[in-house]
């Protein structure tokens, strides 16, 4: 467990540089921020959220999406951290032929070689009646993680961090509003799988929509129901209820989540605000010239931030210790030492053998009964994509 932090979290005001153009925060001044949160920067985030917003439409296999890499591996590597390229034939695009698809990972070790892994797309929709900016749906997820990477470099959390940027996840051209297409996440899994490396992962935390100025995170349902809710808890200690509210129902978001689902990879957390300028899905600005920087907040970049890496830390600390407990409970007991024999000769009386019984004749033998099977308990293994609580959401569990 990592000794408390203290914080300089900048609580931005529209007069700041960068933010000019943020709109007030909804819900009033921020509360004081507690003294085990950490210095996740809303600004920092923001202005990752401009720079990448200001490339313009990052659709797959463009020259934007290119200098969107180039960008993101720029930023990773001023931190020090070493990024690999890993290319992948995609999809067929408009003209049927393949295109190559690219996701960027960057590790950073922590005291366990096992995984928490952090995805977020960098590419956007395609859009021909206008210019998508894609500031939240699209820049908002791959800003946060960039500023989580910032931060769990310089204190690392107890297992290996993957910062995982995901290509090709939005729908396919010429179908923008449709389902997701998802084929980073899906070429990420089914590579887990492939290499043996899916039985490290512990956590997989996937981010989409994370930049709105009314934001509100959705409780997904298809989500692993105990990681899930430590974010809530999470964010009831830092006093962000405001963006994860307890009080909402379950809802099942289509997203990167459902590509580790289908592979057979349950520790997953989906974390997005389904509803962009609006209660509804889609939302007002979702789709639309109106996706912009001046739609977005430094703050909700700031919640979404804290909350994730206090998440980060309570469920590292509690895997740390199931498996400490089961690293004890596996090594073998010592020898219980056997007592020297006396020296002095000890008298015993002569055994006396009982003879054998013979069976008379005409007698049949004893009949040997088989001895009973052990039966093993079945597991119900839910189908890929499907919830893993169930239809029936279970109460969240008690604060540690």
């Amino acid at each position: 467990m990592r000794a408390p932090i203290w914080i300089s979290l900048l609580v931005l005001g529209s007069s700041l540089s960068g933010c000019q153009n943020a709109p007030a925060n909804p819900n009033g001044s921020m509360p004081p921020v507690p003294a085990a949160a950490t210095d996740f920067s809303g600004d920092a985030a923001f202005e990752h959220l401009r720079a990448l917003s200001a490339l313009g439409p990052r659709v797959a296999g463009t020259p934007e999406a290119a200098q969107t890499r180039a960008y993101l591996r720029s930023e990773l590597e001023k931190l020090g951290l070493s990024v690999e390229e890993r290319r992948y034939a995609g999809p067929p695009g408009p003209d049927g032929a393949p295109q190559e698809l690219v996701n960027l990972v960057a590790v950073i070790p922590g005291a366990s070689p096992q995984l928490f892994v952090l995805t977020a797309a960098y590419d956007t929709r395609a859009f021909d009646s206008f210019r998508f900016e894609g500031a939240n749906d699209g820049a908002s997820a791959p800003a946060l993680l960039l500023e989580l990477a910032r931060v769990i470099q310089a204190r690392p959390l107890p297992y290996t961090t993957w910062i995982v940027f995901l290509d090709r996840e939005a729908p396919r051209a010429g179908d923008p509003t449709g389902e997701p297409l998802l084929a980073g996440s899906s070429v990420l899994a089914t590579g887990l799988l492939a290499n043996g490396s899916a039985a490290s992962v512990r956590l997989v935390v996937s981010f989409q929509q994370v930049g709105d100025s009314d934001l509100r995170i959705a409780r997904d349902l298809r989500s692993h129901r105990l990681y899930r809710e430590e974010f809530w808890l999470a964010a009831a200690r830092l006093g962000r209820s405001e963006a994860f509210r307890p009080g909402d129902h379950f809802e099942s978001s289509p997203g990167s989540q459902l590509s580790f689902l289908s592979a057979g990879i349950r520790g997953v957390v989906l974390i997005t605000d389904p509803s962009y300028g609006g209660d509804e899905p889609p939302g007002t600005y979702a789709n639309s010239e109106d996706d912009t920087p001046e739609r977005c907040s430094p703050q909700s970049l700031a919640t979404v931030g804290m909350v994730t890496l206090e998440a980060l830390e309570r469920i590292g600390e509690r895997l740390a210790k199931i498996d400490r407990y089961a690293k004890k409970t596996a090594e073998p007991a010592e020898p219980v030492p056997v007592p020297a024999p006396s020296q002095a000769p000890v008298k015993t009386e002569p055994s006396v053998t009982a003879p054998a019984e013979t069976p008379s004749a005409g007698t049949p033998p004893a009949e040997t009964l088989p001895a009973p099977a052990l039966e093993a308990p079945a597991f119900s293994n839910p189908a890929p994509g499907t919830p893993p609580e169930g239809s029936e959401p279970a109460p969240p569990p008690p604060a540690p």
